[in-house]
């Protein structure tokens, strides 16, 4: 959430380029209660009640929005903040708003619908004239589901809790919040699944006299998480804390508040700072083969800790998780002493792929100064890796072939491969447009009807071009090559007149050239009329050894008498 001077709106942060993204302005309005995301789309409530709305991905405002207020305008005076949050409930947007002598309200929106819920047609109270608060939060059932939202309030002199369900009826509150000291802020809370496997909520609470503290609530149970209400926080430091982000890899809450101090956590106790590490590597065994071929994977052997010295780490308190690539749980192995976990029992063909989960709680952290980078190591046998390329030929239909040497280095030094050589078959765009035209020579001179001879030359003989008793047609023959590629070994196929294909040969043609063949015969007369075909057989240019030749369709000139008129 950002703002200008007349306007609210989101500011946006490319995190990967470390670059700012702009900023989109969404309402006049001086605040904003924060963003929740559901269906793509970033949804808030402005100062003045209006619900805000941003689509991600063409980080654009939503047609429409600013939707109509759900709430009474919050401290919409320059100078003041919103007071209140958001939270998102199986798709539906719920927003408090609390400011200072006031009745603090919750409500719903609904994305389908850009309205007020069914149910929440107007605000509902959570606390007396005069309260406020800083929170909204989904409220859970034991079994984890969300069925609700909450609201607590600012301890003045007790904290009050008010919760409601998707449809606006009361729902039954958390209390761990009534046992507060008076006047602490109570803000929303991390909610995870905790180390233990209940879904808890962490709650950041500050006011005097409390500098800072952490209120566990565990939904699992419904009641205050067995380590305490107020986790006592060792750091001894006034952090005044806003909230958490936990990571669940080594299971430590990171906590950030109004005194500006970022410090971790350990979500059972409180203690800080949290003295633990860990990593998560997911391997596919497959995913180091590209041939295609079974057999490659022989099985899963073990995981280990490089880079650390077992000493430093309380293994016995570590633990490590193997699960699916969708998390269900497959095997807890344990640590050995020399920091090694085995992992030989599970089956590569029953789990194609694992994702291998260290929880680490360390003696102390020597292992991490000195540029150190400890790293967790899974692995497995199978045969050596492979590595594919794919090669792109380029489309001048220039290219017969490739010829490809790989080169890298390993601890032994420079590595080279063999040489793997590739004939390139044309492809369709590669192929020579090769055409045939058969004519016969309509002049009674035969100089006319010879290489350079002036013709005409005609698909059809003229009558009484022939004579008497034995004719002696002139044919000519012309290939021609359109492109893109030449051809090779072409020949002519004329079973009507051989001398034809003996006077033709076997010859090339490049891409855009033509050739032609002059023949001639002798023919009874009583052999007329005569359909003499011919087609060309020819082999494209860059084709592979072996490629099977190609023929074209056929031509055809008539020699003809009378006959061909009767």
């Amino acid at each position: 959430m950002a703002v200008t001077a007349t306007q609210v709106g989101v500011g946006c942060l490319d995190l990967d380029a470390q670059a700012n993204c702009g900023f989109v302005p969404l309402d006049t309005s001086n605040g904003a209660a924060g963003f929740v995301t559901t269906g793509g789309n970033l949804y808030g409530v402005s100062s003045d009640g209006k619900v805000l709305c941003l689509t991600i991905a063409s980080q654009a405002p939503c047609p429409g929005q600013p939707y109509a207020a759900i709430v009474p305008p919050d401290n919409n005076s320059p100078g003041l903040q919103y007071t209140g949050s958001m939270t998102i409930v199986n798709g539906k947007v719920f927003a408090s708003a609390g400011p200072v002598d006031s009745t603090p309200v919750l409500a719903c929106f609904d994305p389908a619908t850009n309205t007020p819920c069914a149910g929440w047609a107007t605000p509902k109270a959570v606390a007396p004239f005069g309260s406020f608060t800083f929170d909204a939060y989904t409220s859970y059932d034991t079994s984890g589901n969300p069925v609700g939202a909450c609201a607590t309030t600012v301890g003045r002199p007790t904290s009050i809790t008010t919760c409601y369900t998707e449809a606006g009826a009361p729902l039954a509150a958390p209390s761990v919040f009534s046992a507060l000291p008076s006047n602490q802020d109570v803000f929303n809370p991390e909610t995870v699944v905790a180390p233990d496997g209940d879904l808890q909520g962490y709650f950041g609470i500050w006011g005097n006299p409390v500098p800072g503290a952490t209120v566990c609530y565990d939904w699992t149970r419904a009641a205050a998480c067995p380590g305490g209400i107020a986790l006592p926080q060792t750091h001894g430091i006034l952090t005044r804390d806003y909230g958490y982000s936990y990571d669940g890899v080594t299971q430590c809450l990171f906590g950030l508040g109004d005194a500006g101090i970022l410090f971790s956590e350990d979500p059972t106790t409180g203690g800080s700072p949290r003295v633990h590490s860990g990593a998560s590597v997911s391997l596919t065994p497959s995913g180091f083969y590209c041939d295609g071929q079974a057999g490659h994977i022989h099985g899963y052997t073990n995981g280990k800790l490089e880079g650390m010295n077992p000493a430093n780490v309380n293994l016995a308190a570590s633990t490590v998780d193997v699960t699916d690539p969708g998390g269900a749980v497959i095997a807890h192995p344990t640590f050995a002493p020399d920091g090694t976990f085995d992992l030989s029992a599970i089956s590569p063909t029953t789990h194609p792929g694992i994702v291998v989960t260290a929880h680490l709680v360390l003696n102390n952290t020597n292992d991490f100064t000195g540029g150190n980078q400890p790293h967790l190591v899974v692995s497995f046998n199978g045969d050596p890796p492979q590595v594919c390329f794919h090669t792109t030929v380029t489309p001048t239909c220039t290219v017969t072939g490739v010829s490809d040497t790989a080169t890298g280095t390993d601890a032994t030094g420079t590595l080279t491969s063999n040489t793997v050589s590739l004939a390139v078959a044309p492809g369709p765009s590669c192929q020579p447009t090769v055409t045939i035209n058969k004519e016969i020579c309509a002049s009674h001179n035969n100089a006319d009807c010879g290489p350079g001879g002036a013709g005409p030359w005609v698909k059809q003989a003229p009558v009484g071009l022939l004579g008497l008793l034995l004719a002696n047609p002139h044919w000519r023959i012309t290939v021609t090559d359109a492109g893109p590629v030449g051809i090779t070994g072409a020949t002519i196929n004329d079973g009507a007149q051989p001398s034809c294909a003996t006077a033709a040969g076997t010859f090339a043609l490049a891409a855009g050239a033509s050739r032609q063949i002059f023949c001639s015969s002798s023919i009874l007369l009583s052999l007329l009329p005569l359909t003499n075909r011919a087609s060309a057989t020819y082999t494209p240019a860059n084709s592979p050894a072996g490629t099977t030749p190609s023929t074209t369709a056929t031509s055809s000139a008539v020699a003809c008498s009378l006959l061909c008129i009767l």
